[in-house]
């Protein structure tokens, strides 16, 4: 059982099964029977174990139920599964790993019962690829919906390689199942190895790659090929082969560039392979009128592409526009290159970050958020309706540093239903007059020679205005200082204020319309914060005119509170500053099935500003700001010695510490200020 509320998984999506035949365990045979059979495991924990020896990625060390070697046969594993029995009423998860000696289709059945002998709402399933917790990769997931359930991989078209994985059942919704102990189950896991041994064998060569002897390297390719070509193993992988390979219908992924430079008529940047340098802020010049296509399949309906070359400096957004004055429908793809501008054309697929449709002159930009520092590959087409349309324009790029991002929000299981959540945020009744929410962040220093603070003048805070009574006229935010797990208080705030409330845009991979940009001015120092966003009116009457702004929840790379039993926590306030920000349990709410389980519940934004010069601080430390640098001054120094508070000035050198070297400038500028 995990008493931790996410998991650690990636890549989850939620898949709905057709009727499937095939069952594990003759045990099923009869029915929803929850027996456990002659030889099966039992879990190792029964709903009353602290700390947990099966909650997986969720306990701290890892703590997997090892299970066996899958290929040496069928395990079955007995236990129960459900809600935890605390106050919290957090997720009670079994996570069991695994071996393969050989690339398999891993299947699973499973019995699985609650009170009266039905299947319980909101009981999962997830079969993950690995079982390191950082890299291991989600293949399949789903709710439980009926007795027995079945996955079947090999119908699915996913297989698992050698090595150790990890089968892991447990709850997606607490709010709405049953006690562990009141829900039984037997789940049976099941592989099937290839029909030709030479697939999956690294020895056998690339799938793309005409070579003797039969077999390819990538498993599930192989198998599909041979079981149209049965040569293709048994004798040799041929040309024929390769070409099967490239076959998207046979599920390989490969892909083989072609493409002709010079053709007559054609942009010079007609191929993939002879880009157009770009630079940040300056717009550029498009065509693909007589232009061919040589991308690969990017998820976007597109031709006649064109390409183009951009080199990026610094972490940060980028946002691709094509202009007003452009005469085609376009599409707009992005590839990552790395360090370097070359790269291999036939890898473009794994180069792919993402694609978007323009949807006609400047209605839409492709936004990269989270760009790091190196080469990228901008691919402009045109959106296919009959034929590929073409035409002119104009292309423009922006960057914008990023110095924090959680990234973007994803769903929770809630009341049985994938739902976007969003924390209530604002004037919300007259008992609650400010619930505020108070999420952490931290503040990198920059990289930038010459500079040691930001200057943030953008917060993107992603979520929602609840539906009437609200009135939301304005969106006001609060930066505090954080001092370790103290809540925020009073004196804490660092910079405060309130924008109109913005037209939302859409955040890319997140909710329709959830990002809400708030235009800011505070300069932060490198250290530990909280951001406050909140909703907010001029009316002043919580009771008959609430105001609200809903935060969303669940983002991947934010900053969680723990309490001691590892129950992920958030600052919330009902009245400001008394009796100000309390805990807040989360756990009422799981993951959802159809985004990464692992995703922390806290609220999504990301803040923007550019690198400065200096702290804020004048060149002069007269910090009571009297004129004169004096016993006054020096006081105040001696008492802020030690470790510098970020955002206040005795840190004169900017060395961390105010210390003697501090001292040693503030008597050096003794006297009036200059």
């Amino acid at each position: 059982m995990s008493k931790s509320p996410f998991l650690s998984l990636a890549g989850v999506g939620m898949i709905t099964l057709a009727t499937v035949t095939w069952c594990g365990h003759s045990a099923f045979a009869g029915g929803c029977d929850t027996s456990c059979p002659v030889g099966g495991i039992l879990e190792n924990d029964f709903c009353d174990s602290d700390p947990d020896p099966n909650g997986g990625c969720n306990e701290n060390p890892v703590a997997y139920q090892d299970i066996g070697n899958l290929s040496a046969g069928d395990i079955s594993v007995c236990g129960q599964v459900g809600r935890y029995p605390d106050a919290a009423g957090s997720a009670n998860l079994d996570w069991f790993r695994f071996s393969l000696d050989s690339a398999a289709f891993v299947n699973i059945s499973i019995n699985m019962t609650g009170p009266g002998g039905v299947v319980p709402p909101d009981l999962a399933v997830f079969l993950i690829e690995g079982d390191d917790c950082v890299t291991q990769v989600t293949q399949y997931s789903a709710i439980i919906t009926s007795c027995p359930f079945v996955v079947d991989s090999q119908t699915l078209g996913f297989a698992l390689p050698p090595g150790n994985h990890v089968f892991i059942l447990g709850n997606a919704a607490a709010t709405s199942v049953t006690l562990c102990a009141d829900v039984n189950y037997t789940a049976t896991l099941h592989a099937v190895p290839g029909v030709y041994p030479e697939c999956g064998d690294p020895l056998s060569g690339s799938c793309d790659t005409a070579h003797l002897g039969g077999g390819c390297d990538n498993f599930t390719c192989c198998e599909n090929v041979c079981a149209f070509n049965p040569d293709c193993c048994l004798t040799e992988w041929d040309d024929f082969c390769v070409e099967l390979a490239f076959d998207p219908s046979f599920g390989c992924g490969l892909f083989l560039y072609s493409c002709t430079e010079g053709l007559p008529g054609a942009p010079v940047n007609d191929c993939a392979t002879a880009p157009t340098p770009v630079e940040i802020d300056t717009p550029i010049a498009v065509t693909n009128v007589n232009a061919t296509t040589d991308g690969p399949p990017n998820g976007c309906s597109y031709g006649a592409d064109v390409w183009f070359q951009l080199q990026l400096d610094g972490e940060g957004e980028v946002t691709i526009t094509m202009e007003e004055d452009t005469t085609f429908d376009s599409t707009i793809a992005i590839y990552g290159l790395g360090d370097s501008p070359d790269f291999d054309p036939d890898l473009l697929p794994g180069l792919l970050i993402g694609c978007v449709d323009a949807n006609g002159p400047g209605l839409e930009a492709a936004v990269l958020v989270g760009a790091t520092p190196g080469y990228y590959l901008i691919q402009i087409g045109g959106f296919i309706t009959g034929t590929p349309d073409t035409g002119t324009g104009t292309m423009d790029i922006s960057f914008e540093r990023v110095i924090y991002n959680t990234g973007t929000t994803n769903t929770v299981t809630f009341n049985g239903a994938n739902t976007n959540l969003g924390w209530s945020s604002g004037c919300i009744s007259a008992a609650s007059p400010q619930r505020w929410a108070a999420q952490p962040f931290t503040v990198e220093a920059p990289d930038e020679p010459g500079t040691s603070a930001w200057q943030v003048y953008a917060i993107h805070a992603y979520g929602f205005v609840p539906a009437a009574p609200t009135v939301t006229e304005d969106l006001c935010w609060i930066i505090f200082n954080r001092n370790g797990t103290v809540a925020p208080a009073d004196g804490d705030q660092v910079a405060s204020g309130c924008v109109t409330l913005p037209t939302p845009t859409d955040y890319p991979g997140g909710p329709t319309g959830e990002d809400y940009r708030i235009d800011v001015d505070v300069t932060l120092q490198p250290g530990d914060y909280y951001l406050s966003v909140y909703g907010s009116n001029s009316l002043g009457d919580c009771a008959t005119s609430p105001s609200n702004w809903a935060w969303f929840t669940n983002a991947p790379d934010g900053i969680p509170f723990f309490d001691n039993s590892n129950n992920p926590y958030m600052y919330r306030s009902a009245t400001f500053p008394s009796p100000g920000f309390v805990l807040y349990q989360t756990a009422a709410v799981e993951p959802g099935t159809n985004g990464d389980p692992n995703h922390l519940y806290c609220s999504g934004f990301r803040i923007k500003g550019d690198a400065v010069a200096s702290k804020g601080c004048p060149s002069c430390p007269d910090f009571d700001n009297s004129g004169t640098v004096d016993g006054a001054d020096l006081g105040l120094l001696l008492g802020a010695w030690g470790p510098a508070v970020p955002g206040e000035c005795y840190d004169i050198d900017m060395s961390g510490t105010v210390d003697g070297a501090d001292l040693g400038l503030l008597l050096g500028a003794w006297g009036p200020c200059l």
